[in-house]
């Protein structure tokens, strides 16, 4: 059985077929943001669909791109780190003070302004 569900801002919707026999199956649930699995759950429950008869899931989620386009949502961090590296290896001590500049300032303007600078200024 072929189950396709998507969770959007509103609604989860899910759509089911079973191949071998031509049952569909389609249910609506509202979402909860916060728990975005209670409209999956909803949408199984309502559509009667076995979930040991499930042979392919098909997930999509408008939620992210809504997220995206409506710059809602938990902030993100991005860390880098030097762990790892050794002065064995050939850029060690070259590399280790750019980093600094490209991640503090470079890519910094180039996530808050949208335009970075991949050369550094001397």
């Amino acid at each position: 059985m072929l189950v396709a569900i998507d969770i959007g801002g509103t609604f989860t919707d899910l759509m089911a077929f079973d191949e071998a026999t031509g049952w569909l199956a389609q249910a609506k649930s509202l979402t909860t943001p916060n728990q975005l699995v209670e409209g999956i759950i909803d949408c199984l429950r309502m559509s009667g669909v076995d979930l040991a008869e499930i042979t392919e899931l098909i997930h999509g989620s408008t939620t992210a791109i809504n997220t995206l386009i409506e710059r809602k949502g938990a902030k993100t961090e991005l860390r880098f780190t030097h762990v790892g590296l050794v002065p064995a290896i050939e850029c060690y001590g070259k590399c280790a003070g750019a980093w600094g500049f490209y991640i503090n300032e470079s890519l910094r303007n180039l996530i808050t302004t949208g335009k970075g600078d991949p050369n550094e200024k001397r």
